[in-house]
């Protein structure tokens, strides 16, 4: 994968949300390649069941609940973990990118988000007639 250029600078930006005590922001990587960026977060201990992914033609948000599993006989003594909601923001341009056909996996708690440049944007190979 390319490093970031100024146009997917452009076409995803974060938001300036701040973690706070109600919710984590996780860490996280913008990559782009020829067919469109790449966002890849990490979000351990959050399954598919409490993930969500929201997106419009200028925003994309991914928010996630952490799953603590106790035994039923224990009770927490000691805990670090100060908040169990992960959030995130980015401004997408629709203009860019294709918003329409985002899609996602999640894996051992790492969440990957494509997102394809529109059509209209993308490399293409033109073919070369013989006269």
């Amino acid at each position: 994968m390319n490093q970031v250029t100024e146009q997917s600078r452009d076409a995803v930006r974060q938001t300036g949300e701040a973690a706070g005590p109600t919710h984590l922001r996780p860490a996280g990587d913008i990559f782009e390649h020829e067919h469109g960026i790449t966002i890849v977060l990490d979000m351990p201990g959050v399954s598919k069941e409490r993930l969500n992914i929201h997106s419009d033609r200028n925003a994309l948000t991914v928010e996630g609940d952490v799953e603590i599993s106790m035994p039923e006989d224990t009770e927490s003594l000691h805990a670090d973990v100060r908040a169990t909601h992960y959030r995130r923001d980015f401004s997408v341009s629709g203009e860019q990118l294709d918003v329409d056909a985002i899609e996602a996996s999640l894996r051992d708690g790492v969440l990957r988000i494509d997102i394809p440049k529109r059509a209209e944007l993308r490399p293409r190979r033109i073919e070369v007639r013989t006269g």
